[in-house]
């Protein structure tokens, strides 16, 4: 009888624990991260213990809004409540960082999440790169790609359109034409951000010659670029 009636309740705790993660995930893809974490809070007050997906998607609505604050706040609520973060919660609450201009605090989550144990994929590598080009820390970003490089993980696009970018804001034109040919070389094709970018960076420089080669490039491979800067 005691038996049964637990095994009852557990399934219904499931079945709402499965709603309510259902519930913010779709709140996240329209970026309602207040309304998200009202459900967190109605979760809690009906018993019904958020497990690291729930806490993922409404971290993921924190970061696609840029509200990097309440972001660490639900870290840090989750590891209170006994939840360990993953890969995928860190690089959320690091992309959040980052869009919110806080670079610094996007590198101690970086290295924190390493020194729990937690190896960073491409996204977190992605996520924490774009967050210095945000502060301008080339060098910092730079680091990162190419120590993302040494533990064997493939930078892709978005990673790369990230440190180039970071060139451009820090003045750096000739880094940013050999991360374009790496990239090539890496048989990863360059996309209107990249390219946008580098040819913003030798036209800041004065380097008119390489910019139109670059946008050369661009017309060639049907790259379509917007915003783009008279040469």
């Amino acid at each position: 009888m005691v038996l049964s009636f637990f095994l009852q309740k557990k399934h219904t705790w499931t079945k709402q624990k499965k709603f309510y993660t259902a519930a913010v995930t779709e709140l996240a893809k329209g970026k309602k991260w207040q309304q998200a974490v009202t459900i967190l809070d109605e979760m809690k007050v009906k018993g019904v213990r958020p497990n690291v997906f729930t806490y993922g998607a409404i971290i993921s609505a924190c970061e696609k809004a840029g509200q990097w604050e309440e972001a660490l706040k639900l870290l840090e609520s989750m590891k209170l409540n006994g939840v360990e973060p993953n890969v995928i919660i860190y690089s959320s609450v690091i992309s959040a960082c980052g869009k919110g201009g806080q670079w610094e605090t996007a590198m101690k989550l970086f290295n924190h999440m390493k020194n729990c144990g937690i190896c960073p994929n491409v996204v977190s590598y992605s996520a924490a790169i774009s967050a210095c080009e945000k502060g301008g820390q080339l060098e910092t970003a730079i680091g990162l790609l190419t120590e993302m490089k040494e533990r064997n993980l493939r930078p892709n696009v978005i990673t790369y359109s990230a440190a180039i970018s970071a060139c451009e804001k820090c003045g750096d034109w000739q880094q940013a034409l050999e991360l374009l040919e790496s990239m090539k070389t890496e048989g990863v094709k360059p996309n209107a951000i990249t390219y946008n970018a580098a040819i913003s960076a030798c036209n800041n420089a004065g380097k008119f010659l390489h910019a139109s080669h670059v946008l050369s490039l661009a017309i060639e491979e049907g790259v379509f670029l917007t915003n783009l800067i008279q040469l």
